[in-house]
């Protein structure tokens, strides 16, 4: 210990002056350099040799910290040395001073804290030469998911410019905070994951890597789900910013991602481990770009190359240091480029691709914003409004066979597409007979349909989802011909042609006449221009065409909800989830259910549509669970609104049959599509006192950690 008091005595850890500021053409050296460990791979336990190097550290002034991992110690080296100045750690052991396989270590002005995976504890090592305490965990105690006063095996830590503890418990698929001034046994608070594996936005799948901003949002390196995901403290879900969730090689992709760092351009720096690569991806793109080990994705102990490194750090010139662990060295990549400039930051949901649309509809127009009460309610009993109450199909205009899309105009007008008698059925308010019917009987007329799915409705036009002719038909209200503006007739198309749509179920006309079709056969939505006719080409702008559970895709999405900036609400019904989808996004962020289908109101089943009010509550058709649920943006559970009284389906007047649309009256009535049924139910609004709530955002969650917003100058929280 007398050693380690003098040398923190001779270190000062505060000489630099500002930040780093990394370019975003910044370049590096394709060969790296030796700075600590053996150039020619050697394992060792001398000052000039490491065993499986993890965790590394760049102090202000350029000194280097190494997690030497299976010599049980923590490895200092000076500026333009390779040799350690000084170890720390007296070997294997549980007592005070000794660790037992370190993966990590984090300098601040005062202490040095060291993840002392094996001990399952994190110790801190005060500068002032006070004695080593235990800050996180219980010596020797391995923790479980259920525990919050322990922790598993885990690879990563942060400390904050206050003092809290972020610890990445990879064992345990979470992030476990712990407050200042923590001590062995202390309790600490789940801030990511759910402490199970999983693939949901929700969980984390044996995480290794992590970075954490000024406000206390983490970037982590998801490993086993090959992906980045930005979380949020107290948010439910995480958003992906990096990775698809399957492994490869390609640019888009990640293989086992074990650490990330994120520079003030918002350019993050993954260590890309199975690709043997180091990665910069700008959060809010969809490809990275290699910056070191660019030769191929094998492994290798040249100078260009990686054996399963575990971490990337810089110094105060902006060289790029790699923990090349499986070869028992640090690599120092000397920066070559760095023009100091900044970029205008993307947050990890915002493109910078918009299609061109009105803020709002014109008052009385179907894109005038829902203002409901978050408090409203409506009677638990339904009306019957369209087809039969006793649940009766038929043809005659007081019936309907599988009513799938309904819509209502601002005057209370009720269109339904009525799936089995090929037609469209209008009902004036105050009435259940049909008054009008759109369509002449299946065919492949311009004025015949042949299962029509949807119906939407603007000033001048009724548009048609005529879903098995694959075509949308635009019926204009001044008696002008009726026109094919999306698709080909009897042409099913496939996810390789923008010119045909597959088996739809949803349509959204928005206010400049862009026309979305949500494509259930291809996994995507499409996107036609105003003034489309057969065979215009549209522009896919969400999903990628193939079924997929990833986040840059959906599974046979059948409900669309289309904001004001043309944003996208999907009910991925195959994926048990709701996605909101920017245009020109990579990824969607989820903003109800888990990704796994069940009964309980943080899960969904085969949800079917979804509708958006002006607070950003969700109104979700919750298909399998035969009930209608509210849902505000950015919590973790919905509230059941209609059709409560269990999951089951019925015919009762208070349950559904596989309801498949929810839609509002001008009084703020729910009227639902009750499909199985052969119905529209009306639950009459009972309250519904107008006021607003604080809007939250897809990825915004009102809970914070205290923390400063910047570190102090010269501080390990200053950033990249």
């Amino acid at each position: 210990m007398q050693s380690f008091r003098w040398f923190f005595i001779f270190i000062s850890l505060d000489i630099t002056t500002g930040q780093l500021v990394l370019s975003p053409a910044a370049n590096w050296s394709t060969y790296a350099i030796t700075v600590a460990g053996s150039a020619a791979c050697t394992a060792g336990s001398t000052p000039s040799l490491l065993y499986t190097n993890l965790g590394i550290f760049i102090t202000d002034n350029d000194t280097l910290y190494v997690a030497d991992q299976l010599n049980h110690r923590i490895v200092v080296i000076q500026p333009n040395s390779t040799i350690a100045s000084n170890i720390i750690g007296s070997g294997p052991g549980t007592g005070p001073s000794q660790f037992y396989s370190p993966t990590d270590v984090f300098v601040t002005n005062d202490a040095i804290y060291v993840l002392d995976a094996v001990n399952y504890r994190v110790q801190k090592w005060w500068k002032n030469g006070s004695n080593v305490t235990t800050v996180v965990g219980i010596t020797a105690t391995a923790g479980t998911s259920a525990s919050n006063t322990t922790i598993g095996l885990s690879y990563q830590m942060y400390v904050d410019n206050s003092g809290n503890i972020y610890v990445l418990d990879y064992a345990n698929h979470r992030v476990m905070l712990f407050p200042p001034n923590s001590a062995s046994g202390t309790a600490g608070t789940m801030v990511a994951g759910n402490g199970a594996a999983g693939t949901g936005p929700n969980a984390l799948y044996n995480p290794r890597g992590m970075f954490v901003d000024s406000t206390g949002a983490m970037y982590i390196a998801d490993t086993y789900n090959h992906r980045v995901q930005y979380w949020i403290i107290g948010a439910c879900y995480a958003t992906t910013v990096a990775g698809i969730g399957t492994l490869g090689t390609s640019l888009s992709q990640l293989y086992y991602p074990v650490a990330v760092i994120v520079d003030t351009n918002d350019y993050m720096y993954i260590t890309d481990q199975f690709n043997n690569r180091i990665l910069r991806w700008l959060v809010g793109t969809c490809v990275g770009q290699c910056v070191a080990s660019c030769d191929g994705t094998a492994a290798g102990s040249v100078a260009n190359k990686f054996y399963y490194s575990v971490r990337v750090v810089f110094d105060s010139n902006g060289s790029l240091y790699v923990s090349d662990s499986g070869n028992n060295r640090v690599q120092k990549f000397v920066i070559t480029t760095n023009i100091t400039q900044t970029t205008a930051v993307v947050s990890p949901t915002t493109s910078t691709t918009t299609v061109t649309t009105s803020a709002t509809g014109s008052v009385g127009s179907p894109w005038t914003p829902l203002v409901l009460s978050p408090a409203a309610n409506w009677s638990t009993y339904a009306i019957t409004v369209a087809g039969s109450a006793a649940c009766t199909a038929g043809s005659t205009p007081s019936l309907l066979y599988t009513n799938l899309g309904i819509f209502i105009t601002d005057n209370d007008t009720l269109y339904v597409a009525d799936q089995l008698n090929h037609r469209i059925v209008v009902i004036q308010p105050n009435s259940t007979v049909a008054s009008n019917i759109i369509g002449s009987g299946p065919g492949t007329g311009p004025s015949q349909f042949y299962s029509p799915t949807d119906v939407f409705v603007t000033n001048d036009a009724i548009y048609v989802l005529d879903a098995v002719n694959y075509r949308v038909q635009k019926w204009w209200k001044n008696g002008s011909n009726v026109t094919t503006v999306v698709g080909i007739t009897a042409t099913a198309g496939t996810s390789a042609s923008n010119t045909t749509i597959g088996l739809s179920y949803q349509i959204y006309v928005d206010s400049s006449g862009n026309i979305y079709v949500l494509d259930f056969a291809n996994h995507r939505v499409m996107l036609f221009p105003p003034n489309s006719t057969s065979g215009t080409a549209g522009t896919m702008v969400a999903g990628n065409g193939v079924a997929g559970t990833g986040p840059n895709a959906l599974y046979n999405p059948r409900g669309m909800f289309v904001d004001s900036t043309g944003a996208m609400y999907i009910a991925d019904t195959y994926n048990h989830r709701v996605q909101y989808w920017i245009i020109g996004a990579c990824y969607a962020t989820t903003v109800a259910g888990i990704g796994t289908l069940g009964t309980s109101l943080s899960q969904l089943y085969y949800p079917v549509a979804v509708i958006v009010d002006m607070n950003e509550y969700m109104y979700i058709t919750d298909q399998f669970n035969n009930r209608i649920l509210r849902w505000l943006v950015g919590t973790c559970v919905g509230q059941c609104v209609a059709s409560c009284d269990g999951t089951a389906a019925g015919s009762a007047a208070n349950k559904f049959y596989y309801s498949v649309r929810v839609v509002f009256d001008s009084n703020g009535s729910l009227y639902v599509s009750d499909s199985g049924n052969n119905r529209v139910q009306k639950f009459v609004i009972t309250t519904n006192i107008t006021q607003t709530t604080s809007v939250v955002s897809p990825t915004t969650s009102t809970t914070t950690v205290a923390t400063s917003a910047t570190g102090s100058v010269g501080s390990p929280w200053s950033k990249c």
